[in-house]
């Protein structure tokens, strides 16, 4: 070694002529075991996850590989570590004055992992400009041919970045003989190579854990050449040569790229919404539809979009801190995409209805706690009105007293999707596509609004029913098996304890009245109000005992600044996944939404009692 964390001559003309220099010992035990001993604490909690989730999807394999990103934005240590002045002068010697953490990982495989991890260059995972950067490999535990070191290539860096296949477990871009050479380090040592440099590691056939941090580092600056978007996802440690680290660097803003899964009516509504989002400028917009059709019309709407056929393509370069995934597809597709979604580590927002069955939902929570992603739902669409906050301002103040019964019934004589509204969408009136009929189409919005106002912490169904008006407009050529009428009786308990009755009816086609009653009654005050205002002003009628008699008290409320309905989702999930508190309808809540209208449907096929609890 040269002085401090530099490279002497003979090692510096290594580095460039083979890729790579080995640097044993390059820390002490007493810098690496509070080092692995942070990282330990994030493997453990993420691997957990994963079993939970039944599967971490592309590269991570629970209890036996398991990738931690990002963990320099987590723990002050671990992002010390990498500032530190020897790491300081090793990557201003290969990289210039100005340097920043690009990306920083932990890598533990388990005896379990009885296979290569496969041939890849760190570019093959993401483009770069620059191209190069520096890999650091630091052993927290001894690395061995027996658990699993990494093996190089030496000299394939001078390649460039080559072509990589997917495989079943990671990138792959060399299916030769060669075997390459093994980089057996003692805990502390670390290697340093290209970022273009083949490698892979072996099989775990020890008892023990293989245990590596890897941190990588670029000039401050570096961009992903395809979108534009200059990476931060670690501080700068070097500005003119000098260390630069000041303390604990946490990203206040990250820059955004919105992929759209489906490029239909609905997606196109997601893609006009990005102009609302505060960084709407120059937002890079994907979108993925293996309809050449559908993809072209979107792309018409849309022209700066980039356009795929397959979601796969789309998010298969690896994900960055602002990413959102919007799948905008048939309810029947949303588990499979959104699951893939998440497990490309990137928040995704669903359209509604979020699952067909409470087991999907639970399933898609699960992979978003492993990833530790947000999963969010489109049934925001009528949250965060003026009208709703003064409902709950009377239910706070004590107005209306101890409450006792809702009435949410809302009933339309001949509205069906598929039918009368969006008629060129028949999977609207088939089951197997759309888990159900009118419920799965507004029951996001009713229970969405209603749980908002309420907040239960258990609802139980006490009774359902579903029908099927006939009509001379019903179609003969295609399955028409959904409800387009429906109802229940629900017991919605409260957090204070209180229980109150719910009468909820909800009709695309019925022979009966048309009528909308939304109605909250207490023992000293009843609460009606417009809950969608899709007229303005919207009312809000509050009746109560003015000691003389009963009086009816109506405010009106406007809200000129409004988002449109359609802008809603997506404006705030940015906003929910950006820290920011707003209506978002997400994680568990999201879940319990949907299992609130989906238990009539389990009551229906069951013939008992629902309860959906836990929230």
């Amino acid at each position: 070694m040269g002085e401090n964390g530099k490279l002497a001559s003979e090692q510096l003309k290594q580095y460039y002529d083979e890729g790579y220099v080995i640097l044993e010992d390059f820390f002490g035990v007493q810098e690496i075991d509070p080092l692995r001993e942070h990282i330990d604490v994030f493997d453990a909690e993420l691997n957990q996850q994963l079993v939970a989730a039944g599967g971490g999807g592309f590269v991570q394999i629970p209890n036996q590989i398991v990738f931690t990103a990002n963990l320099n934005l987590r723990d002050p240590v671990i992002q010390a570590f990498t500032a530190q002045p020897k790491l300081v002068d090793l990557t201003t010697q290969l990289l210039g004055p100005d340097v920043r953490l690009y990306w920083d990982q932990s890598v533990y495989k388990r005896p379990e992992a009885k296979r290569d991890f496969p041939w890849h260059q760190d570019n093959g995972y993401v483009p770069t400009d620059p191209v190069h950067y520096v890999t650091v490999w630091i052993a927290l535990e001894d690395a061995t041919i027996q658990n699993g070191c990494v093996w190089i290539l030496p000299r394939t860096h001078a390649q460039g970045v080559v072509e990589h296949k997917k495989t079943d477990i990671g990138w792959q871009c060399y299916f030769g003989d060669d075997p390459g050479i093994p980089v057996e380090l003692r805990k502390g040592g670390m290697a340093v190579f290209q970022s273009t440099l083949f490698h892979r590691s072996g099989p775990n056939l020890s008892q023990g854990m293989r245990k590596g941090y890897i941190a990588q580092y670029s000039v401050d600056g570096a961009r992903n050449p395809t979108t534009g978007v200059v990476f931060d996802n670690g501080p700068v440690i070097a500005r003119g040569g000098k260390p630069a680290y000041s303390g604990f660097y946490q990203r206040g803003k990250w820059p955004v790229r919105i992929y759209i899964i489906g490029a239909g009516a609905i997606a196109r509504y997601h893609a006009a919404a990005v102009a609302r989002l505060p960084e709407s400028d120059g937002v890079p917009l994907s979108v993925a539809d293996p309809n050449a059709d559908t993809l072209a019309e979107f792309q018409r709407q849309f022209p700066a979009a980039h356009g795929f056929s397959d979601a796969r393509d789309m998010l298969a370069a690896p994900a960055e801190a602002g990413d959102i995934v919007v799948v905008a597809t048939p309810p029947f597709t949303h588990r499979e995409l959104v699951c893939m979604a998440l497990e490309t580590g990137r928040h995704t927002l669903c359209e509604k209805p979020l699952a067909m069955s409470r087991d999907e939902a639970h399933q898609m929570l699960q992979t978003a706690r492993a990833h530790d992603c947000l999963l969010g739902c489109c049934s925001s669409r009528f949250l965060g009105l003026p009208t709703s906050a003064e409902v709950k301002r009377l239910i706070r103040s004590g107005a209306l007293g101890r409450l006792y019964h809702v009435t949410f019934v809302n009933r339309d004589r001949c509205t069906r999707a598929g039918i009368e509204y969006q008629p060129g969408s028949r999977w609207f009136l088939d089951r197997s596509k759309n888990g159900g009929g009118i419920i799965m189409d507004w029951g996001p919005y009713d229970f969405s609004a209603l749980n908002d106002i309420l907040q239960p912490v258990r609802v139980d169904v006490l009774s359902a029913w579903m029908a099927n008006p006939a009509t001379a407009r019903d179609p003969d050529d295609v399955v028409f098996d959904v409800d387009e009428h429906g109802g229940a009786s629900l017991r919605y308990h409260l957090a204070d304890g209180t229980t109150l009755q719910v009468t909820y009816e909800r009709s695309a086609c019925t022979y009966g009245e048309e009528r909308s009653v939304v109605e909250i009654e207490g023992l000293r005050g009843a609460v009606t109000w417009d809950w969608l205002m899709a007229e303005r002003p919207g009312r809000v009628t509050y009746t109560f005992d003015n000691g003389d008699c009963f009086e009816r008290r109506t405010s009106t409320f406007d809200d000129p600044d409004a988002l449109d309905l359609h802008d809603k989702p997506l404006v705030y999930f940015y906003q929910r996944t950006r820290g920011s508190d707003s209506p978002a309808v997400v994680n568990e809540q999201a879940v319990f939404n949907f299992s609130c209208f989906r238990a009539m449907y389990d009551y229906i096929e069951k013939g008992q009692t629902q309860v959906v609890a836990g929230r």
